[in-house]
This record gives structure tokens, sequence and C-alpha cells, in this order.
């Protein structure tokens, strides 16, 4: 994805309410942490019901659970899902990004 593709995605998340513009950083927005989190704990709810491990890595599986609950189906939701992914990593310090697979 070039920068300017990731410039108009960035701003249509800012639209739509789940990131924000913070001084001179963008970062997601409390609603758009709580519906990952929400996201999140479904899917181990799920792993606990089932013993089955979703296919995946468990960060971009919840972001795109996340985006699926917001009701997003534009027919970019694979580079939102890459954008959201990638402000989530980079508000983890290095420890925390290496135990979801991302060194």
């Amino acid at each position: 994805m070039d920068e300017a593709t990731a410039d108009r995605l960035v701003q249509k998340l800012i639209e739509r309410g789940l990131v924000e513009e913070r001084g001179d950083e963008v970062g997601p927005t409390r609603r758009w942490n709580a519906r990952v989190q929400a996201a999140a704990e479904r899917l181990n709810l799920e792993v606990a019901r089932t013993g089955v491990q979703p296919e995946g890595n468990p960060l971009v599986l919840a972001v795109a659970q996340a985006l699926r609950d917001e009701g997003y189906a534009d027919g970019d939701t694979d580079d939102a899902i890459r954008v959201l992914v990638t402000l989530e990593l980079s508000r983890m310090p290095p420890d925390k990004r290496a135990r979801y697979g991302f060194a």
C-alpha cells in the first residue's frame, strides 16, 4: 500500500470514529479499543469452549472481527485491517509484539 492510499484510509477510519489524531500522532479511539477487546474476548471464549485455536494471528483475527462487528464492509477491508493492526502494534512494547508474532 502506498503512502497516499494509507493516508486516505486513515482519514476514512477517522471519519468512522475508529482512529483519532492526537497532536501529531494517530491512534485508536476508546470505542475502537473496546471493540477489539470484546472481539478478542469472544475469540478466547470460543477457544476455551471448543479447545480449537483458530487459524491465523490472534491480533489480526480480533481486529478483523471487530471490523465486522462495526459493520465495516467496504472494498478496502483488508487494507483497513492492516492499518489498524499496524496502529495496535505501534503502541506495543517489543516483547508484546513478539508474543503476537511480530518481531
